[in-house]
């Protein structure tokens, strides 16, 4: 599933949250696939940035490019129980680097200064990588991508129990309320 480069995307600063839950139990030595990418998927092409479940470690990463170089930040928890909801929030903000949230749970902070970026204008892909591989098994609800860093500090978030509404600051929303077939409809405003 992809969607469309949007004029209003985010640059400087943006916030990615979405819950997901896996068809299988997973952990390390399992296969990796894309949650989300902004971008080709290329971890050495400046400004893509997405959210994937890394095979080798078990671990959900939030990764951002910056020049050439990636830069990570992963959670703690390496073992993803089959059909339990997930709920994973991570932002980008200028000089102040990268954040993610697991569960309510802050995962950590990676330095990067991304205050340079003027908007990644490749295609938004759920579920795989570039839309050609590393196919998420597993479904995905709630997806919401902002121009605005909506979790600051360090310390644990409130997970969401509603769905997301639409505001000024959301470029993306998607809620998958669809029943079967391969297209979703966002609900942003904008769209």
């Amino acid at each position: 599933l992809s969607a469309a480069d949007k004029t209003s995307r985010p640059t400087t600063t943006g916030t990615v949250e979405f819950c997901f839950r896996p068809h299988a139990t997973i952990g390390s030595g399992d296969s990796s696939f894309v949650l989300f990418q902004k971008g080709d998927g290329s971890k050495s092409t400046d400004e893509n940035y997405g959210v994937e479940f890394d095979g080798s470690s078990g671990r959900i990463k939030f990764y951002a490019v910056e020049g050439s170089t990636e830069y990570t930040v992963t959670s703690t928890n390496t073992s993803w129980s089959a059909f339990h909801w997930y709920h994973i929030a991570a932002t980008f903000d200028g000089a102040n680097g990268l954040k993610m949230w697991v569960d309510g749970s802050y995962e950590g902070n990676t330095a990067v200064d991304v205050s340079g970026w003027t908007g990644n204008t490749g295609t938004l892909y759920f579920g795989s990588d570039d839309g050609t591989g590393a196919f998420m098994d597993g479904d995905m609800d709630e997806f919401r991508l902002t121009n605005t860093t909506s979790y600051t500090g360090t310390s644990s978030i409130t997970v969401p129990t509603s769905a997301f509404t639409d505001d000024a600051s959301t470029i993306y929303l998607y809620h998958f309320d669809e029943t079967s077939g391969g297209t979703a409809t966002d609900s942003d405003s904008s769209a």
